[in-house]
């Protein structure tokens, strides 16, 4: 089965392997990832592609631990609006549940589980499909990082936790390289790539930036502009993209992502002759035909992660988008492959 993950999750990338000496750009193009696709950081592309680039890379610069180099350089910002909606959430331990709901979309075959190996600590377990057979060491790498770095943006640069454990065996040398670049101790041969951390933490309220936001729209929003301003449509439609998953999609709740009051948003919209719910039906029927036509989906978990409460509400709103049933077009695409 393919799996599929935004482009945003490759943020940083061009920049930190030109300045590791090497050639972003023809590194991307042997995995046939065009620079025009950067434009888009919603964009999903094979997580595959990801992988297979992050392999090459580490290759080809002859670093080994680049996943994590690259995972270092990414944080909260890197999610795109869903990580200036997380930290708004009273404790990390609901930032963490809304966090593991998006990703079940946003990087598909990303399993995050929060459990508990002792009364004192929490370990917040990685499992990706696509690496079932340990094959692709970086993408390992760089997501452990990711929410290493993300964490540390909830709750303060000095903040460490217990280890970060690999499946994989790590020599000395590794483990030593590995814990001066990520500042934590690491541990590898344990028996799941995670983050252990004292439970206490989970409590706490995720610590605020003030320039979550506008760095979210510098890095990954720089080619919407219209005369100098935002264009609103683009922003809400990504803010609707990342929090349909999280099952909390209000219009109150994108307003508040975008650190706007909900009338103000509507008239930012109306002035661009349309309405929060015109962008929610349009991205519900774009991403429903997108995953569809790309991938072999449970139609009921499709109905969820667009915020439908059930499958009925989802199916009446298909035929409306498309004149047939979601089981009568996803049997009509599989025909005419055939």
């Amino acid at each position: 089965m393919p799996y599929y993950a935004r482009i945003g999750s490759l943020t940083g990338y061009p920049e930190l392997v030109e300045r590791l000496g090497g050639d972003p750009w023809d590194l991307l193009s042997q995995v046939c990832i065009l620079p025009r696709q950067f434009t888009d950081p919603d964009l999903m592309i094979p997580y595959k592609q990801i992988a297979e680039l992050l392999e090459m890379t580490a290759a080809q610069l002859q670093l080994p631990y680049f996943g994590a180099q690259l995972g270092q350089e990414q944080g909260l910002a890197t999610l795109g609006l869903i990580g200036a909606y997380i930290v708004q959430k009273p404790t990390l331990l609901q930032a963490l549940e809304c966090g593991a709901k998006y990703a079940q979309r946003h990087a598909q075959g990303v399993n995050l589980t929060l459990g508990a190996p002792s009364a004192a600590q929490c370990e917040l377990a990685v499992s990706l499909q696509i690496n079932h057979h340990q094959q692709y060491t970086q993408i390992c790498l760089l997501t452990l990082s990711l929410i290493l770095s993300v964490l540390r943006d909830m709750l303060g640069d000095d903040w460490q936790p217990h280890h970060i454990g690999f499946k994989q065996h790590l020599p000395l040398a590794a483990t030593l390289a590995l814990e001066q670049l990520l500042g934590c101790p690491v541990q590898g041969g344990c028996r799941k790539d995670s983050i252990v951390f004292n439970a206490d933490i989970l409590s706490q309220p995720p610590l605020q930036q003030a320039n979550l936001l506008a760095e979210i729209v510098d890095n990954q929003f720089q080619s919407f502009q219209l005369n100098q301003h935002l264009d609103y449509v683009v922003l809400t439609r990504h803010a609707i993209n990342m929090l349909l998953p999280t099952g909390d999609c209000s219009k109150e709740s994108i307003a508040k992502s975008l650190d706007l009051h909900p009338k103000k948003l509507e008239r930012l919209l109306s002035e661009q002759l349309t309405s929060y719910r015109d962008l929610l039906e349009q991205v519900r029927k774009d991403v429903a035909q997108q995953v569809l036509t790309s991938q072999r989906p449970d139609l009921t978990n499709l109905a969820l992660n667009l915020g439908y409460s059930e499958f009925s509400a989802f199916s009446r709103s298909f035929k409306t988008w498309f004149g047939m049933s979601p089981t009568h077009y996803l049997q009509t695409i599989n025909n005419s492959k055939k």
